[in-house]
């Protein structure tokens, strides 16, 4: 009896949810098998997280080596199932929570947004997706431990400034997303979201010098899935970086440029597997002989027999990837023009090749083996600077190999003068913007 007793507690385990209720159920049987109503049972948690289930009993029972055997066992298996009831919520806490911040996490949000957007009814839902500025600086320059002590006082931060109906989320990285929802008119959720950009930098100061943010709002007869609301607002934040704006509000005119985008960076693709990508050259004059001593590479599009600006496409190729292999193209195409024009010659590279691990392996096998004083690399300061690390070891790769490196648009960076000792490079091209600061500067003349 008493063995059928435990076995019984012991399934019932699987269904009483609460460590009480199986409490009370092995309280019961114990009683009712041994006849005692003064049988009373107690659960403890104890400091190391495990927990102590024990029963107290008459003496008539106490002298009763089997049936204090019996209770020890019951105790046990209510001992147990409490642990692992725990347990189970401890990892269902760790599932849905970031654990460096404590925030809803990517996981948890999906499941929060998804229950706002169901309930929003006729009032408004907002989102905001924040985004730390310039973050992997943060890591490089203070290292690992102050960029975490960053992002967990951001969260705090935000925690504290967001109405109490808010949930703050921690996306990944140094992205965090806030659902508002029962949002107020848009001027308020604008001003909430420069409330953020102040409570950020102040939580860091030094450290964080700008915040973007996205912000999407959204009414309950629009027909969409919740996961679009912070896909919008990631855009509008890409954006509000992008240009600098620091909050951006996603609109329709920003919709349809999305879109715009997204075609663009198809026929992008197409054109550069169509072989559509054109080199022109330009020439570079010494002032003095007015002799062309060198020319510059520029890739040239026409889509549909229109020439393209290379600010039009650009920013889509850099997007999408394709960049890099029209910058390969261009640097196939500079080595044909140097043996042609027996003249060194640059061509550009953008940010998102810098960021390719194996840029000086695919450059140098762009160019060929030999000549390769040949060939300048011009680099714009902004782009090295955004991954410094990685860009100032792939210059130096090139630069063993006899490749000579130009630093330009300098004077538009983040921090020109500062960072100039650390950037491994031949010569300087200087931005119009830097020289028109300067005392006696003439457009004109120079």
């Amino acid at each position: 009896d008493m063995r059928d007793a435990i076995a019984s507690v012991t399934n019932a385990a699987w269904f009483d949810r609460e460590p009480g209720q199986l409490l009370a159920r092995a309280e019961a049987s114990a009683r009712a098998l041994l006849n005692e109503p003064e049988i009373h049972g107690s659960l403890r948690q104890l400091a190391n997280g495990s927990h102590f289930a024990s029963f107290a009993m008459p003496p008539s029972i106490a002298k009763d080596p089997q049936a204090v055997t019996f209770l020890d066992d019951l105790g046990h298996v209510v001992s147990a199932a409490a642990e692992r009831r725990e347990l189970h919520e401890r990892l269902e806490v760790a599932a849905h929570a970031d654990s460096l911040t404590g925030l809803p996490n990517r996981r948890r949000l999906d499941v929060v947004l998804t229950e706002a957007w169901a309930a929003v009814g006729d009032k408004r839902l907002a989102v905001l997706f924040c985004d730390i500025d310039a973050f992997k600086r943060v890591n490089e320059e203070f290292g690992h431990p102050i960029g975490d002590a960053v992002l967990q006082n951001t969260a705090a931060a935000l925690e504290e400034t967001v109405p109490q109906r808010a949930t703050v989320a921690r996306y990944g990285g140094d992205e965090f997303v806030v659902v508002l929802p029962d949002a107020p008119p848009d001027t308020e959720v604008v001003e909430l979201a420069h409330s953020l950009q102040r409570a950020i930098t102040d939580a860091s100061p030094g450290k964080v010098r700008s915040v973007s943010i996205g912000v999407v709002v959204a009414t309950g007869d629009e027909v969409r899935e919740p996961y679009t609301l912070v896909r919008d607002a990631d855009t509008a934040m890409f954006d509000a970086k992008h240009k600098r704006l620091g909050v951006r509000v996603f609109d329709q005119a920003l919709r349809e440029r999305l879109l715009r985008e997204i075609d663009l960076g198809r026929r992008i693709a197409r054109a550069v597997s169509d072989g559509e990508f054109e080199v022109h050259y330009q020439p570079i004059v010494d002032v003095a002989s007015l002799r062309v001593v060198a020319v510059e590479a520029l890739s040239r599009w026409s889509d549909d027999h229109v020439a393209r600006e290379p600010e039009e496409w650009v920013p889509a190729a850099e997007e999408s990837g394709q960049i890099v292999q029209i910058g390969l193209g261009a640097v196939r195409s500079a080595r044909r023009a140097s043996l042609s024009f027996g003249l060194p010659v640059g061509v550009n590279v953008s940010p998102r090749q810098l960021a390719e691990p194996d840029l000086a392996l695919r450059l140098l096998e762009a160019w060929g083996p030999d000549q390769r004083e040949n060939l300048t690399l011009e680099i714009t300061e902004s782009a090295l600077l955004d991954d410094l690390p990685l860009g100032i070891e792939t210059l130096e790769t090139l630069r063993s190999e006899g490749v000579r490196i130009a630093l330009d648009d300098f004077g538009t960076g983040y921090s020109s003068l500062a960072h100039l000792h650390e950037l491994p490079v031949d010569a300087m091209k200087l931005d119009r913007a830097f020289l028109e600061r300067a005392p006696g500067y003439t457009a004109q003349g120079g």
